[in-house]
């Protein structure tokens, strides 16, 4: 008979059950930022900007172009 992960997780102490939440936890959060970084880099690769773009800051070509190029190449844009 297999057992199963909370099987494994009910056999364990306390303080080791909450460390293996917490792990969760953080794993969970890595995953969210790679998923919003890909997006992000897909929409900037495709030149199109998501819904939650600022419409007065998208209207200003220069100011966008430059934010664009920054963080294509890595560089902080003020």
């Amino acid at each position: 008979m297999s057992r199963t992960f909370s099987d494994l997780l009910r056999s364990l102490p306390e303080e080791d059950k909450t460390l293996v939440r917490h792990i969760e936890s953080v794993k969970k959060k890595i995953n969210k930022r790679e998923c919003a970084f890909a997006f992000n880099l897909v929409g900037l690769q495709e030149n199109i900007l998501p819904g939650y773009t600022n419409s007065n800051f998208a209207r200003n070509g220069a100011a966008l172009l430059k934010c664009r190029t920054g963080l294509q190449t890595g560089q902080k844009v003020v």
